[in-house]
């Protein structure tokens, strides 16, 4: 194949997908996935621990394969992750139609962990020249291994379906793959699918042999599969999606190796080189509220906290698109009130309970709306305004 990047060239413009790795090459030709229950959309869902979001993909009914740091802290407190969970089919505000899992161990590379450990903050929140040496020993030596085998604490529905992780190759490669997931870019947590050609580099690529492929991605794409529909009618893992350039994006493929490897994890079979990690779920709901409006809210809720008193918080300006921590609870429902910072003047409010929110000088009762939390497990939980 034609020379890409030299090797003097990537080191200086590969970022990865845990920052601005993901790139949109060109015009943006993703699609928005309306219905996220088909097929094979539902067998991709959505990550989240602590505030990132990431792309999984299951391979059976109790795991899901997706990148290490989206499970692992590479960028800032260099530890695992807290609270993680999936929701397969997950499509934007409402709620998972699948339900929402836990997870509740993952299996990595050991080498990667320790790598990451070594890198500085600054080589992953901001690259430059200076860390440039650093930051291309990290790539080279570690993001191939930037890949997790995630068990999830029940089995997911059996209608709901998972994607084999075939062997791919040189030879074997299909002309084009699929890239779907939940790229931070567009509206929060909606899915979106593109697909395009796909080449094999083996010798300018800094991770070694490598998928190439100019699919439009971003942030919260990590840890989606790169897919492809076989003869058979039937789709297909062939890689994960790693990194990106200014005129590539990058995939680990599943070599023969690498795809033995996997399957080992996900039957629970360690080498010298795994690292297992069992995570610990906090036993109570996170409350995030969501402004959907181009303007500024003001938002108040009303909630049990964790030593079981009713408390009212506002107001909490929440600017166009912000999405806010608010409130810890182990309630099932909790209650809200909005209104907008100016024109147009808008209200979310309701009748189920009134409470003083503001100032004691200049409180004012107002009604507020109940929410119901309906998740079966403690989630973090997003509430939203919507224009």
């Amino acid at each position: 194949m034609k020379k890409l990047l030299t090797s003097a060239l990537l080191a200086l413009t590969v970022v990865t997908s845990a920052q601005l790795g993901a790139e949109v090459i060109g015009s943006d030709e993703r699609s928005h996935v309306v219905s996220t229950h088909v097929y094979p959309y539902r067998a991709i869902g959505l990550i989240q621990a602590d505030k990132a979001t990431c792309t999984a993909t299951l391979i059976d009914k109790t795991h899901v394969v997706t990148a290490a740091h989206c499970l692992f802290d590479v960028q800032e407190n260099k530890q695992w992750k807290r609270n993680p969970y999936f929701i397969p089919g997950k499509n934007g505000s409402a709620h998972g139609p699948f339900g929402v899992y836990q997870i509740k161990r993952a299996y990595v590379d050991k080498r990667y962990i320790r790598q990451a450990k070594k890198l500085k903050p600054v080589a992953l929140a901001k690259y430059n020249a200076q860390s440039n040496a650093e930051f291309h020993s990290f790539l080279t030596d570690a993001l191939d291994l930037d890949i997790a085998i995630a068990e999830l604490d029940r089995p997911v529905a059996k209608r709901i379906g998972f994607m084999e992780l075939k062997t791919v190759d040189q030879k074997s490669l299909a002309p084009y793959i699929h890239l779907t997931g939940y790229p931070s870019d567009k509206t929060l947590h909606t899915q979106w699918t593109t697909h395009c050609q796909s080449s094999w580099d083996e010798d300018h690529s800094p991770m070694g042999d490598t998928l190439v492929h100019k699919c439009d991605t971003s942030p919260g794409m990590s840890g989606a599969v790169a897919y492809v529909k076989d003869f058979d009618d039937k789709y297909y893992a062939v890689g994960l999606f790693s990194v990106g350039t200014m005129s590539h994006n990058f995939a680990t493929p599943f070599d023969n190796n690498l795809r033995e490897r996997l399957i080992g994890w996900k039957n629970g079979i360690e080498d010298d080189q795994t690292m297992v990690h069992s995570f610990q779920h906090e036993k109570y709901h996170n409350v995030h509220l969501v402004n959907e409006c181009r303007f500024p809210v003001y938002a108040a809720i009303n909630y049990k906290n964790l030593n079981g008193e009713w408390v009212t918080s506002g107001w909490r300006q929440l600017d166009g698109g912000e999405s806010a921590y608010v409130a810890s609870t182990k309630e099932k429902a909790f209650y809200v009130y909005a209104k907008s910072a100016g024109d147009p003047i808008m209200e979310w409010t309701g009748s189920d309970k009134v409470e003083k929110i503001g100032s004691s000088k200049h409180a004012k009762k107002y009604g507020l709306k109940r929410v119901k939390v309906d998740y079966e497990i403690y989630t973090p939980v997003y509430h939203n305004f919507n224009c």
